[in-house]
């Protein structure tokens, strides 16, 4: 199992090769219900916003859960279903969970269906 630390050196990275040219920040949003749904936009040098694709979807699906599984193993007071993972080009970056009520009720909704 990997570390935290490597789950997140290893998004981060995919994050910058997935990029294809100067750019000031990024954000990876992501979506966690037993699946993952991810979508990475850019802030270009000239401040526009721009989308684009995710390197190694597959990889990313696998880290993603790997680190859930990690952060909710001890307890659920670290569950989340959403994250947004920010990064510059030097390296720094930010990730902040967030656990949505109103959409893990909707997706405990359809599961009844």
């Amino acid at each position: 199992m990997s570390t935290v630390s490597e789950i997140y050196s290893r998004i981060g990275q995919r994050i910058v090769d997935s990029i294809g040219c100067k750019w000031l920040t990024a954000t990876l949003h992501i979506e966690y219900i037993g699946g993952v749904k991810t979508f990475l936009e850019y802030q270009t040098d000239n401040g526009e916003v721009e989308n684009t694709v995710l390197q190694d979807s597959f990889k990313n699906m696998r880290d993603i859960k790997e680190l859930n599984a990690i952060m909710t193993a001890e307890n659920d007071k670290n569950k989340w279903n959403k994250a947004i993972f920010t990064v510059t080009p030097e390296g720094k970056f930010n990730v902040e969970f967030i656990w949505d009520q109103k959409l893990q009720n909707k997706i405990e909704e359809l599961t009844k269906e």
